[in-house]
């Protein structure tokens, strides 16, 4: 039997690799976009999973701080 494989190619940093179908590069922590052809490796899919309308979010270490009793 012949085995078709796939090519998944993260759209930020362009790393290459092959999986066997799309449940198998989720596994591996790939990130697979709605339209099923724009996909995110493992480093790259963090700052776009639950990213809504404002797409990409700019990670930072930075916590937010809010106005209340024991902050300054």
């Amino acid at each position: 039997m012949i085995q078709k494989l796939y090519k998944f190619t993260c759209a930020d940093c362009g790393l290459e690799v092959i999986h066997q179908d799309r449940d198998a590069a989720r596994k591996r922590g790939w990130a697979i976009a709605r339209d099923g052809k724009t996909c995110y490796c493992p480093a790259c899919a963090l700052k776009h999973r639950n990213a809504g309308r404002k797409s990409a979010q700019a990670m930072s270490g930075e916590q937010l701080s809010f106005g209340g009793v024991g902050n300054a």
